[in-house]
């Protein structure tokens, strides 16, 4: 009996090692670090502000894009055109449809990298600017 329980928890042993090796193996040699992370953000944020302000399409226009690397947010701001109103609906549809559009594209390359995706429409409501943020975090395409 103990020699049984012997052999079997050398197999769970094996067994776990098994699958823990692969997973150490990515992870070492395959996973950017945290500052390299940071550094490839940093430079597409910059990249990305070339020429801003950049007209997107008749009513929206990029007017900055940053990335916080202390919070791991790579942020996108656009103004919207002053005679469109972004009521609730809307906020609801832009939402859904820009995580379709980020889990469906190149875009979700950043979400892998532990990267969380903020973009802000600001847009003149009466008078007074409301930004309506979409948040897409790490997690949200799997």
């Amino acid at each position: 009996m103990e020699a049984m329980l012997g052999k079997l928890l050398k197999i769970i042993v094996a067994i776990a090692i098994l699958v823990a090796i692969p997973k150490i193996i990515i992870k070492v040699f395959f996973t950017e670090s945290k500052s390299e992370i940071a550094k490839h953000m940093t430079d597409l944020a910059a990249k990305e502000n070339q020429g801003v302000p950049k007209k997107i399409d008749e009513a929206t226009t990029l007017t900055k894009v940053e990335f916080d690397k202390d919070l791991g947010v790579f942020r996108t701001h656009y103004t919207v055109a002053p005679d469109i109103y972004i009521d609730q609906k809307k906020e609801d549809f832009i939402r859904e449809t820009t995580l379709v559009r980020v889990c469906g594209g190149a875009v979700k390359e950043i979400l892998k990298k532990n990267v969380t995706i903020e973009y802000l429409y600001a847009f003149n409501a009466g008078g007074i600017v409301k930004t309506v943020p979409i948040v897409i975090k790490p997690d949200a395409c799997k």
